[in-house]
C-alpha cells in the first residue's frame, strides 16, 4: 500500500498518487470531515472541486459514503476491493461526531430510541402529501423520475385526486413518517396487470434521518400492509450509479433481477415467491418487470 499525503487538493506533486500497475482507474472519495453536511449543494459543490482534480489525473472517481457500512465490515471490504484508489477528503479535524451530536434528536435514533411514527396517509391530507413529496423531489432530483418543477406545476385538485385514492383500499397507500413534521415517505401501488404485485415507489427520507433505522421502519410498515392485502411481491427501481438506494434495498430483502437501460430491477417477496411470474413465449419464466 502506498500513502499520499496531501495538505489541500491533490498538491502540487499529484503524479505521485498514481499506481503504473494499478488494475483500474476508480477512485473512491471519502468525504470524511465533511460527513456532516446534510447540505446537498454543499457537499456537492466540494465533490466537485475534489472530482476535477482527480479526473484530470485520469481517474474515475465515486463517492465511498463510510456511514452506509455501519457495522458491515465484510460489506465495506467486497465495496473497496472494486477501487484500485481511496482518497479521503478532510480537514483538520473529523467533524461527523461533532455533527451528529448537535442534533439530540439525531442521538436518540442512533440510540435506538424511537421518536418518529410511522401511518397511512388519511383523506384530506393532500396538503401535507404535496409538502413531503416536494421536499422529496427537491432535496434528491436524482432519485426519480418525476422532476420537482413539473410537480409544483400541478393542481391542488391532483394532489387532493391521488392523495384520497391512496388512503383507502388495498389497491395503493402512501405512508408517511413523522417527527415533529414529515420526515419520509413511501408508496406502494397494485401492478394492474398482476394483482399479486406492487410497486415501491417515491420512496425517501429526510437527512436528517438517514443512516438511524427509519428507512428500513418504513419499509417493514409498507411490507406488513402489503402482506395484509394479499400481495406476494413488491417491485423497485434503482437508476444507475445510485449505489446507496441498491444497497439499502438490498440490505431490506430486495433480490436483484435485472438491469436495461440503466435501471436495476429489483423484488422483494411477501408470500409465495412463484406467485406472479409471466412464462415468456419461450416457456422460460420471464421477470414481473417485462
Amino acid at each position: 500500500m502506498k500513502l499520499y499525503l496531501s495538505s489541500y487538493l491533490q498538491g502540487d506533486q499529484p503524479e505521485k498518487f498514481l499506481e503504473p500497475n494499478a488494475r483500474n482507474n476508480r477512485v473512491a472519495v471519502i468525504q470524511n470531515a465533511h460527513d456532516c453536511w446534510t447540505d446537498p449543494v454543499k457537499r456537492k459543490s466540494v465533490f466537485d472541486r475534489e472530482y476535477e482534480g482527480l479526473i484530470r489525473l485520469g481517474l474515475e472517481p465515486e463517492e465511498l459514503d463510510l456511514r452506509d457500512f455501519f457495522g458491515l465490515q465484510d460489506e465495506l471490504r467486497e465495496e473497496v476491493s472494486r477501487f484500485a484508489y481511496c482518497w479521503a477528503m478532510g480537514g483538520d479535524s473529523f467533524r461527523y461526531t461533532n455533527g451528529q451530536t448537535t442534533s439530540s434528536r439525531k442521538e436518540r435514533l442512533m440510540n435506538g430510541e424511537k421518536t418518529y411514527a410511522i401511518r397511512r396517509l388519511a383523506v384530506g391530507e393532500a396538503e401535507l402529501y404535496r409538502s413531503v413529496r416536494l421536499e422529496a423531489l427537491r432535496e434528491s432530483p436524482e432519485a426519480f423520475s418525476s422532476s420537482y418543477e413539473a410537480a409544483l406545476g400541478r393542481s391542488m385538485e391532483s394532489w387532493a385526486n391521488q392523495a384520497d385514492e391512496a388512503a383507502d383500499g388495498g389497491d395503493r397507500a402512501i405512508f408517511i413518517v413523522e417527527d415533529g413534521g414529515p420526515v419520509g415517505l413511501a408508496a406502494l401501488y397494485r401492478d394492474t396487470e398482476i394483482s399479486s404485485h406492487g410497486e415501491l415507489i417515491q420512496m425517501w427520507i429526510a437527512p436528517s434521518h438517514r443512516r438511524s433505522g427509519v428507512g428500513e421502519a418504513l419499509l417493514g410498515h409498507l411490507f406488513d400492509w402489503a402482506a395484509r392485502h394479499s400481495y406476494a411481491a413488491v417491485k423497485a427501481e434503482v437508476t444507475d450509479g445510485n449505489q446507496r438506494a441498491l444497497r439499502f434495498y438490498l440490505r431490506c430483502g430486495f433480490t436483484e433481477l435485472h438491469s436495461q437501460e440503466g435501471v436495476t430491477f429489483l423484488v422483494k417477496m411477501i408470500q409465495d415467491p412463484q406467485i406472479g411470474l409471466r412464462p415468456a413465449t419461450n416457456g422460460e419464466p420471464k421477470s414481473p418487470f417485462e
